[in-house]
């Protein structure tokens, strides 16, 4: 019979979101411990249940930021014990600080209220040892006497004396994959490059200083120093790997120098973009989380807050996950209610939507020469998934289709109050279990399409006059004579980053087929890429014709994806986790590799000849920066040619990932 660990009178407070993964193993190491509180941000997995069937409290609060959250932990949890020990769910107490802090807590004469611990980093299953070094962190005190500044990585402001422990815990950052760590850093270094504003324009008596007793100080200190050196990234990372000799840590120690100095650079760009928009209070704000559970809002956009104020509480932050009771794909326009019966949305009241209807003016066509509203014969399919700062004016600018429908993947925010009010169609797709088929082909397929054309737009694209005059042409039988009319064309885009159309960097020109008889042709399915994270619509995919080649319009949309650096990170993390998958698969799509095909076909060929060469990464820095003229889109240019670089060696080092997981018999795809 096992007997029952010693229990020790201390506390423990761990912060979760989605951590089913790594709190099993976080929870089996403090079986000691018969207070355990999780502090969780309302998780969409088990971590809740896990947490509860250990015999943990779950006490459930919105995150904000790390310094916020801990204090309200400290000031409103009524913890059993009067020692602390705080933990996140891929931290692993060791047996030697259980040793340390059992001593600490059953002395009575103890006078200290802190203690800073040492923190190991293990990537690939190995100990960082030298790249980065235990990290002395402040994780154990009582807390009356401690609070936390700054939004990430908090500084802890200590009321009364405090000591070290000897012995060091360890931290598994990577447990969940490359795609998590770079989501949560992505969302760090926002918080970073706040921090690093705010450092910047305080006085020089009220800094941190490098000669301060305190640790934690002392590290803020060389922070705000580094925040003032050029090639911040390369000094971060020469540092690391040689100066501290992470080149001693093996193929472990270059990746995660190498991640470091990315992380470097992320904070690095975002304090320049907040330059930019203007040091001044409205930008010292929390950024809105990037990952799909919690972003209902966008940060930047005055049509995100627009609705939160004129909606109140009209959506629910954190809905009830729910399914339909048949998994048969079902059109259903939608209503108030959830075919399950379960209210999503509450009803907004008449006041508020008057309000709403004013300040969006759903009449009101975009500045230049537009045809007359619903006068144009041709359909439009917008699909999203928590658009409401960008579906409005998407619709606006195809306000004169004679039908614009919105297929919706259960929005959270305001995207179906506002693209109704500016009167789209909406429909619900329920993604199938089998991954197939996607939206835009669920659409083309089963929708009731009153026009034989159809104009396909992301909810961040807008039409302009000019091509929508070329769509008029085509679809109302206007071309000049002897011009030969397809049944589908390929319509060019323009890529606006940083405020600024990037006209080099392989970004222009992007032909995609956007406009199409709906019954000549469908979204090719690329298959045995098992779940690459890109959700239930297609964005890797391209039309194939049933019926033979496109042609071709003249004149431009402008596609608005990356509103802010943060968005575009969130969304390269994705891209690459399909591009590590594409490099593992074997790709059968409708359009193949091929030098002598079309536009598609010769890019995938391309694409497959690179992927065999060394080097990746810092080629496509050159290609981009110097063969595709990036240099010639200034500032933001280099900028895209930095990331782009940066997304070949992510999806580098995922692909390795997945090798090393398979390898060991398990899969983090």
């Amino acid at each position: 019979m096992d007997q029952k660990p010693e229990i020790i009178p201390v506390s423990i407070l761990i912060l979760t979101l989605n951590e089913e993964i790594n709190l099993p193993a976080c929870l089996a190491a403090i079986d000691w411990c018969d207070d355990i509180v999780v502090l969780d941000s309302f998780s969409s997995d088990t971590t809740a249940d896990i947490a509860t069937a250990a015999g943990a409290t779950v006490v459930k609060r919105r995150f904000e930021n790390w310094s916020t959250h801990q204090n309200w932990a400290m000031e409103n949890i009524r913890f059993k014990h009067e020692w602390v020990f705080y933990l996140d769910a891929d931290e692993r107490m060791t047996p030697e600080v259980i040793n340390e802090i059992r001593q600490i807590s059953c002395n009575p004469a103890e006078d200290r209220v802190a203690f800073y611990c040492g923190r190991r980093n293990y990537l690939m299953g190995r100990w960082i040892k030298h790249a980065m070094p235990p990290v002395m962190v402040m994780r154990f005190f009582k807390p009356p006497n401690v609070r936390f500044e700054r939004l990430v990585n908090p500084t802890p402001v200590i009321d009364g004396t405090h000591g070290y422990l000897k012995s060091y815990f360890d931290h598994y950052s990577f447990n969940k994959g490359l795609t998590e760590w770079i989501d949560k850093h992505n969302r760090y270094s926002q918080f970073e490059a706040i921090e690093g504003l705010k450092l910047s324009n305080q006085r020089s008596g009220t800094r941190p200083s490098l000669l301060s007793e305190d640790p934690a100080q002392r590290r803020m200190a060389l922070k705000n120093l580094s925040f003032r050196l050029p090639f911040r990234p390369w000094i971060k990372f020469f540092y690391m790997y040689l100066f501290k000799q992470g080149v001693l840590d093996g193929r472990a120690g270059l990746t995660y120098c190498t991640l470091q100095a990315i992380y470097e650079y992320m904070i690095a760009i975002k304090m320049k973009e907040l330059r930019q928009l203007g040091e001044n209070e409205s930008v010292y704000k929390s950024p809105a989380p990037s990952t799909a559970e919690q972003r209902s809002y966008d940060i930047q956009s005055s049509m995100a807050m627009l609705v939160m104020k004129a909606g109140g509480d009209a959506w629910s932050p954190h809905p009830t996950p729910t399914s339909l009771a048949s998994p048969a794909h079902s059109i259903h326009q939608e209503t108030v209610l959830h075919p399950s019966g379960v209210d999503r949305r509450k009803r907004l009241t008449p006041d508020n939507l008057d309000t709403l209807r004013e300040r969006i003016q759903p009449d009101c066509l975009p500045p230049g020469l537009w045809p007359e509203p619903h006068s144009v014969p041709v359909s439009v399919l917008i699909p999203t998934k928590d658009e409401q700062s960008n579906v409005v004016e998407c619709i606006r600018h195809v306000l004169w289709a004679k039908q614009i429908v919105v297929v919706d993947s259960y929005s959270t925010d305001g995207t179906i109050t506002v693209a109704k009010m500016m009167g789209a169609e909406v429909y619900q797709f329920d993604y199938p279990q089998a991954g197939w088929p996607k939206k835009k082909n669920w659409a083309l397929e089963h929708l009731d399409w009153e026009n034989e054309w159809v104009l396909i737009l992301d909810a961040d694209e807008r039409m302009t006059s000019q091509l929508t005059a070329q769509v008029k042409n085509i679809v109302t039988d206007q071309l000049p004579v002897g011009t030969t009319r397809h049944d589908g064309y390929w319509l060019n885009r323009q890529f606006m980053f940083m405020g600024r159309w990037i006209k080099g960097c392989g970004y222009y020109p992007s032909y995609n087929i956007r406009l199409l008889k709906h019954r000549s042709g469908r979204y090719e399915r690329i298959g045995s890429l098992g779940d690459t994270g890109s959700g239930d619509n297609e964005v890797h995919e391209h039309i194939v014709l049933s019926t033979g080649q496109a042609g071709y319009l003249k004149g431009d949309f402008l596609h608005y994806a990356y509103p802010d650096l943060t968005t575009w990170i969130e969304k390269h993390n994705r891209y690459s986790k399909w591009e590590a998958h594409a490099m593992d698969a074997k790709i059968s799509g409708g359009l193949k590799a091929s030098i002598f095909g079309g536009p598609i076909e010769r890019r995938r060929w391309i694409k497959q000849l690179v992927r065999r060469m060394p080097f990746r990464p810092t080629m496509r820095f050159f290609y981009s920066y110097i063969l595709q003229r990036g240099f010639l889109d200034g500032y933001p240019g280099y900028v895209m040619c930095r990331l782009m670089a940066w997304y070949e060696f992510i999806s580098i080092a995922k692909h390795k990932e997945m090798k090393i997981y398979r390898r060991h018999g398990g899969s983090n795809s």
